[in-house]
């Protein structure tokens, strides 16, 4: 923000899969000028499609009320008052708003459930060879978690690749489990090289090559260490924690049936 400040630059959030957290105690979505969250069918609060933003920005308000609402001024009367700027129909219904009131009110009971299941999740997973749980800052002071998981390392478990460790582990749960999302450098909804009319010159050419940028620590994390699960699973017992814990600690037991697996498959 100090930065965004001395550039007279605003600043928005995103916030699509954070709602309810606090970063030194202030809530996400109200640092910036502009807090961005989705309610999307798999965020932690949902009504299939949509999303909302915050500001405490009359002027900004303003214009987002326009932008999403066919370029129409914000009013309290009935009627139609004309466009203000050019733009489309992104509102929200009443039924999406009304299921989205209803979570609300139950969102700060399922954040400390959640964020008390990932602390007992993050604790018995710190116990078992060769799983290593994320990092939380301390600047977060609650966390809604969007998703919950740990560090994998092949090295412990016979050089078995991340991929196929998931894969048995989905099978153990019941559940689905993923790794991150795309690298930028190499993600399959950005191939700007697939249009030749991006071919301004050879230089913007270059430019816009996403290969360009080499993204070790990103790379790691998506092909070899993320193992990610949905926040649903923050949402059940205890005892639900522990039997995944408890099927991490099986695969660890038969490491060698899962080797042989992976190697009959190359």
């Amino acid at each position: 923000m100090e930065i965004a400040g001395r550039y007279h630059l605003h600043v928005v959030e995103d916030c699509a899969h954070t709602h309810g957290s606090r970063w030194r105690n202030q809530g996400a979505g109200t640092i910036g000028d502009i807090g961005s969250f989705s309610m999307q069918q798999s965020k932690v609060m949902t009504s299939g499609e949509g999303g909302a933003l915050t500001t405490n920005s009359e002027e900004l308000f303003h214009k987002l009320y326009s932008l999403k609402n066919c370029g129409g001024l914000y009013t309290d009367e009935a009627g139609s008052h004309g466009e203000h700027v050019q733009s489309g129909n992104y509102r929200i219904t009443e039924f999406q708003a009304a299921v989205l009131v209803c979570q609300l009110e139950r969102l700060k009971s399922h954040i400390d459930q959640k964020d008390e299941n990932a602390q007992y999740f993050s604790s018995l997973i710190s116990e078992i060879e060769g799983v290593i749980p994320f990092l939380r800052r301390e600047q977060v002071t609650r966390q809604s978690h969007y998703a919950f998981g740990f560090r994998y390392n092949k090295e412990v478990f016979g050089g078995v690749p991340v991929q196929k460790f998931r894969q048995a582990l989905s099978t153990e749960i019941g559940l689905g489990v993923s790794g991150p999302y795309e690298l930028l450098n190499n993600c399959s909804l950005y191939q700007p090289h697939t249009k030749k009319r991006y071919r301004i010159s050879d230089e913007h050419w270059k430019a816009i090559d996403p290969r360009r940028f080499s993204l070790p620590v990103a790379e790691r994390a998506y092909c070899e260490e993320g193992v990610l699960m949905s926040h649903q699973v923050l949402l059940g017992t205890r005892k639900d924690i522990e039997s995944i814990c408890d099927a991490v600690v099986k695969i660890r037991e038969n490491m060698d049936e899962l080797i042989a697996n992976w190697r009959s498959q190359r």
